[in-house]
């Protein structure tokens, strides 16, 4: 029960960043630029992400990637596998440098194309999603960190800010 409290004292200290800023159209790269952009648009489809986290035991971090057709014509998009979505963690608010934490160093994924084909206007939402130790490991600290969501569309990736969360062994 101790450390169920300890987790969900520090979970009720995240304060979670809405993506909306304008997008750059360009592919984002982190240390470029100031850091990942909240949004970005590639070939007229936009990226944009949010992360919430599940007070359960134990505690989980959960990226929304969204992909949506600005254009006016009919977009199809291909990733590489199932990962869709991959999460960053990074210790400066920035998001610039090393991320502290990747998830596609250790991730599996099916290795299936996941193809889409977006009306205009039309969107769709992907998730990942990781326990707070398994962020942290035994190597970083308990505190703030800001995540990225990473989606690699066409062989480009894409990389945007998708909030902020306080983390606790």
């Amino acid at each position: 029960m101790k450390v169920a409290a300890r987790w969900t004292a520090a979970v009720s200290l995240a304060a979670l960043v809405a993506c909306g800023a304008p997008g750059t159209g360009e592919e984002s790269r982190p240390g470029t630029g100031g850091g990942p952009p909240q949004q970005a648009t590639v070939g007229g489809v936009r990226y944009t992400a949010e992360t919430r986290i599940a007070e359960t035991a134990p505690v989980t971090v959960y990226a929304t990637a969204r992909v949506e057709n600005t254009s006016s014509t009919q977009q199809g998009v291909t990733f590489p596998d199932g990962c869709v979505v991959l999460l960053r963690a990074y210790r400066d608010p920035a998001r610039t440098g090393a991320p502290a934490w990747d998830q596609q160093q250790g991730a599996v994924c099916t290795m299936m194309l996941v193809q889409l084909s977006l009306a205009p206007g039309e969107s769709r939402e992907f998730v990942a999603g990781a326990r707070a130790d398994e962020i942290l490991g035994d190597s970083l600290p308990a505190g703030r960190y800001y995540f990225t969501a990473v989606l690699r569309p066409d062989g480009q990736r894409v990389e945007v800010a998708a909030g902020e969360a306080e983390l606790a062994r």
